[in-house]
């Protein structure tokens, strides 16, 4: 978990952190059936009225475009360390993120450039954090097995060492198969290679890099890696760039004789006091700041209009509200769940090909929190969990985003056409008075439900989260409770939506 891009307050800028510590109905219990409609909240005074007129447009949601990141250390305190026994709850977290679709999972950051695959002959450099072994091969061949997911597994670079990258994917392709591979990713933020110490020798702090480097040096050095690996491997992905707004005109490393078919960046909207001290606190409000939705999707825009002349697609890799292990005032509210269903909406729109949301188990910024028991495995999330989940609910792959008339202060939205043709409407309140929007959805002759996504306590609460009246089991990873959802009223001026504050209506029409 490392680089951030801060849009969210003031002006862009970059601070590097490198080196700090299925459809819905498959996400329900099989006992779980929705209650009687009851009626939806009754309204306030006044209401707004919006026009969705415009036609579903733009890139569809990608297959496996909603995905978890962790590191290569945390993946045993996830799924366990038999292969024979894995923790089926957090299995089913993932799922929950691809209904319809394949679960999609990166393991690297930080892990990536301090971990190998002990080369035989060879002693143990000193940067090594963590060996990597065939069980921990074999745990990570039943999570794909088990939930069909594809995964995008770090690389080391900055040993500069050709062979010992080399053993390692040929160690892991064999292991985990090469199928159940999407990409290589080479490298972890090459850019602060020299701003942090790769590893110590009697005391003395040494650094992967000279001080500068950048893309005259990234490229040549990124592309020698790329091309040690073994052939016939997976696609190669990289570098993990930790400062996105630095973007230059044309990549250097799209140039080189190797070059990755999906290029990932680390895009988080808020800075955290600790990375930068002497800044001004936090708030969820500045999650709801244009800098840090509208801003922050500008930027990944940029990237994909440029990669777009070498037929290269690019990947959120890593991502959170805020990085450099996430803020335990921000990072467990409610807040960031908001925003995170919202910011999907519109990286979709910019072309981006996938999100992997980072966490750490043990951080403030820990999403899932997994224990194993006497009596089996339980699973914790905390609210930025039930916003990725509704997403996926709203926009399952394949849906298409409908342009979104301008809303009312305060609210934010998007509205998606799903394969099967339904239309959902997604409107979030960051004010705390309740409000009504009038959707008119042309063409729609049929009723209406609606579902909340909401906490108690508002934004600044942990909650506890509903999603559509259910809670995330800690036993199963799946929702549980009785479904609630409300039926919406139609009036001339379209469907009545009612928007409690600091909470977010899913509307589904048709």
């Amino acid at each position: 978990m490392v680089a951030l891009v801060a849009v969210g307050v003031g002006t862009l800028l970059s601070v590097g952190s490198h080196g700090t510590s299925q459809t819905t109905a498959a996400t329900l219990p099989a006992k779980a059936k929705p209650t009687k409609p009851k009626a939806a909240p009754r309204p306030p005074a006044g209401s707004t009225s919006i026009n969705l007129a415009g036609k579903a447009a733009g890139p569809a949601v990608p297959n496996g475009f909603v995905g978890l990141a962790t590191e290569f250390w945390d993946v045993e305190k996830l799924e366990g360390t038999n292969p024979n026994k894995p923790d089926t709850a957090f299995e089913h977290l993932l799922e929950g993120l691809a209904p319809g679709s394949t679960p999609y999972m990166r393991v690297g950051g930080d892990s990536t450039d301090w971990t190998w695959w002990p080369v035989p002959g060879m002693k143990k450099p000193p940067w090594v954090h963590m060996s990597l072994t065939p069980n921990w091969a074999a745990v990570m061949k039943r999570l794909t097995t088990d939930t069909k997911a594809k995964l995008m597994l770090g690389i080391e670079m900055e040993a500069d060492n050709p062979k010992i990258s080399n053993y390692e994917a040929s160690q892991l392709s064999k292991r985990i198969g090469v199928k159940n591979i999407d990409a290589y990713e080479v490298g972890n933020e090459p850019e602060l290679y020299y701003a942090f110490p790769f590893y110590k020798v009697n005391g003395q702090k040494v650094r992967g890099r000279q001080a500068n480097y950048n893309w005259g040096g990234i490229a040549p050095d990124w592309s020698k890696m790329a091309g040690s690996l073994p052939k016939g491997g997976p696609a190669l992905a990289g570098p993990g760039w930790a400062m996105p707004n630095a973007l230059p005109h044309n990549p250097p490393l799209m140039t080189q004789r190797n070059h990755p078919a999906t290029v990932t960046l680390h895009t988080y909207p808020l800075k955290a006091a600790r990375c930068t001290p002497g800044q001004p606190p936090l708030t969820e409000a500045d999650l709801f700041k244009p800098s840090s939705l509208q801003g922050l999707a500008g930027v990944v825009g940029q990237w994909t209009r440029q990669l777009g002349k070498y037929h290269a697609k690019l990947r959120a890799a890593e991502m959170n509200a805020i990085t450099c292990n996430g803020d335990p005032k921000i990072s467990n509210s409610f807040g960031p769940a908001l925003w995170a269903l919202n910011i999907l909406a519109d990286y979709v729109g910019t072309g981006d090909s996938g999100v992997n949301f980072d966490f750490e188990p043990q951080s403030s910024q820990h999403l899932i929190r997994a224990k194993q028991t006497k009596s089996g495995w339980t699973v914790q999330v905390n609210p930025t969990y039930y916003g990725l989940l509704a997403f996926g609910q709203a926009a399952p792959a394949g849906s298409q985003m409908i342009p979104m008339p301008k809303l009312p202060a305060g609210i934010i939205g998007f509205a998606a056409k799903t394969k099967t043709g339904q239309t959902n409407v997604v409107l979030t309140n960051t004010n705390a008075k309740a409000q009504t929007i009038n959707v008119n959805v042309p063409g729609a002759k049929s009723g209406a439900s609606l579902r909340l996504l909401s906490a108690k306590g508002g934004v600044s609460s942990g909650g506890p989260v509903t999603l559509g009246g259910q809670s995330i089991s800690p036993t199963t990873g799946q929702l549980a409770g009785k479904p609630v959802s409300h039926p919406v009223t139609r009036t001339s001026k379209g469907y009545s939506v009612p928007v409690p504050g600091n909470a977010a209506a899913i509307v589904n029409v048709g």
